[in-house]
């Protein structure tokens, strides 16, 4: 990985370029007289997803209403 500094002018000027040299894994700071005021850094790769779905498809069993409240209303907190 290298580093470039460049000024805004010279930015401006050669943007496809500067940012070719971004992408390529590099980044970039911007100076403005002399003093860095940005930096252009490469967005890191996304992986590719390999979730499966339906891995656990069939694998748990429910008996009852999963919509029931699992407690009884008697619950010395609710009164």
């Amino acid at each position: 990985m290298y580093i470039m500094k460049t000024n805004i002018v010279n930015l401006r000027n050669k943007l496809s370029e500067m940012l070719d040299f971004v992408q390529q894994g590099n980044e970039l700071e911007i100076q403005k007289r002399n003093v860095i005021i940005a930096k252009l850094v490469p967005i890191p790769k996304v992986k590719e997803n390999k979730t499966k779905l339906d891995i656990g498809k069939g694998s748990v069993q429910f008996y009852g209403d999963v919509t029931e409240p699992v407690m009884e209303d008697d619950w010395e907190m609710n009164q």
